[in-house]
């Protein structure tokens, strides 16, 4: 009887926790923030000492109107702030920070022509400077900063190109090239390797190593979205995922999905969607936070101004939260079967 006892407790014990897991995630859910001024899409967005930097993107696709608005949030307080307009007016450009200043690569300018341009933002001074250009005139591409260097991969123009660029020495480098050729991709950073997630008809993850100059692949992406946002939440026990944010599968099918994938273990997962089908959004995280800004839903696009906030909590790696309520269930049957054998024993 007292074994009984003990494993009904140990097993109620459990059930509560399930609860509290299930009750969290229930609680888990996008907040939506203050707006940005400039509606906008196929932008792009840095995070520079607590704020995030929303720059250049397209207005509407019946208008064809490019802007060059640069405006910083703050988290903090809740506000946007309008800052330096960039010089060159620019939709479908990659954006970075690197030693308290912002990057700013490629896109196409109002003509529709590709621009190769490189100019760089320092809030300090809110003012801009132009640098070498690069190679490579490229639209739809990302940038990531990997021990002291940007890179630059694939877009419209070069789909498998991977640049380099050195901010202390304004110098441009070569590198592999991509296995398969990738445009309006996500990508984020994870311990010093670059993943760069779907691409134009596969829904590869593909990894750059730039110590060793070599590619290899991850897991898929469950479900294959372009136009989407990503960026790199680290959980307090540690673990680093690369969340995916919203996309879509076609021009006519904009997505809601988080996808969550952890390099550690190569899966994949789901957190919770955005409140309504996202694409060609920009997302940056700032204190291990989500913020999705602008992007587009509509066939013929028309820029966004929402923000809106995601704080990640721990999830099961491989499986997601949704693999709780299984056991949830099981632990409340085999607690009425250890009831039921109790009430048997004593009579």
């Amino acid at each position: 009887m007292k074994k009984i006892k003990s494993i009904t407790i140990l097993l109620l014990v459990f059930s509560l926790s399930i609860s509290v897991s299930l009750t969290s995630a229930a609680e888990n859910s996008w907040l939506q923030k203050t707006s940005m001024s400039t509606a906008r899409f196929s932008f792009g967005v840095a995070t520079l000492n607590g704020k995030i930097y929303a720059i250049g993107g397209a207005l509407d696709t019946d208008s064809g109107e490019i802007t060059s608005a640069n405006e910083e949030y703050d988290p903090t307080t809740d506000l946007w702030t309008t800052k330096a307009a960039m010089p060159t007016p620019r939709y479908g450009c990659a954006v970075a920070a690197y030693q308290n200043k912002i990057y700013v690569f490629g896109g196409a300018t109002n003509s529709g022509s590709y621009t190769n341009a490189t100019e760089v933002y320092d809030p300090a001074t809110n003012s801009w400077t132009t640098k070498t250009a690069m190679p490579t005139a490229r639209i739809l591409l990302d940038a990531n900063v990997v021990d002291n260097k940007i890179y630059l991969i694939g877009g419209y123009g070069n789909q498998t190109a991977n640049e380099a660029y050195d901010p202390e020495t304004d110098s441009w480098t070569t590198k592999t090239s991509t296995p398969s050729p990738v445009v309006a991709y996500a990508s984020a950073v994870v311990d010093n390797k670059i993943y760069v997630i779907r691409g134009t008809s596969t829904n590869s993850t593909q990894i750059y190593d730039p110590q060793t100059g070599t590619w290899s692949l991850g897991a898929s992406i469950p479900v294959g979205v372009s136009g989407a946002g990503a960026a790199t939440v680290t959980y307090a026990e540690s673990t680093k995922a690369i969340y995916v944010v919203g996309g879509e599968t076609d021009i006519f099918s904009p997505q809601n999905l988080t996808q969550v994938y952890f390099p550690e273990n190569n899966s994949w997962t789901f957190d919770a969607s955005l409140p309504v089908p996202t694409s060609r959004l920009c997302v940056a995280v700032v204190d291990n936070a989500l913020y999705a800004i602008g992007g587009t839903r509509a066939i013929i696009h028309q820029g966004l101004t929402d923000n809106i906030s995601y704080a990640p909590s721990s999830i099961i790696p491989e499986f997601g939260s949704w693999i709780i309520l299984p056991f949830a269930l099981l632990t409340t049957f085999i607690i009425v079967l250890c009831k039921r054998k109790l009430t048997q024993t004593t009579h």
